[in-house]
């Protein structure tokens, strides 16, 4: 009989309503909380991060057009991470939007499908895993 991989357990943890958010780390040099979002097509992380990163915010590599759940559509830049890293998962050269968010969500970003399909993703929410 073979052995079963052990798959990773992300540890993270629940709010605003019961969403999942992350620790990540992003081009090997910022921590950052992360909300897990499998309706989210692109990872995003707020200008603030953006900056701390060292993009010009004014210079991105190019500019998407997102659609919020209320049906409002803007555009927005999008710039490559060289690489995230949630716990032992780490995707290379990832595009990335940079999207406000309200304040009183306190995340740096979402964790999107363009994250999520690389791997065979599931969430446990009782335990708040990923």
């Amino acid at each position: 009989m073979s052995a079963r991989r052990q798959g990773n357990r992300i540890p993270g943890y629940r709010a605003y309503g019961g969403v999942l958010i992350v620790p990540a780390l992003l081009n090997q040099k910022r921590r950052a909380h992360m909300m897990v979002d499998s309706g989210a097509a692109y990872c995003c992380i707020t200008p603030e991060i953006a900056r701390l990163l060292g993009y010009d915010l004014q210079r991105p590599m190019a500019r998407r057009s997102i659609a919020s759940a209320q049906g409002l559509e803007a555009e927005v830049p999008s710039f490559r991470l060289q690489r995230l890293q949630v716990e032992g998962s780490i995707v290379q050269m990832l595009e990335v939007l940079v999207v406000h968010f309200p304040p009183r969500l306190r995340i740096d970003g979402v964790l999107g499908v363009n994250f999520l399909e690389r791997f065979r993703s599931t969430f446990d929410f009782d335990t708040a895993t990923l």
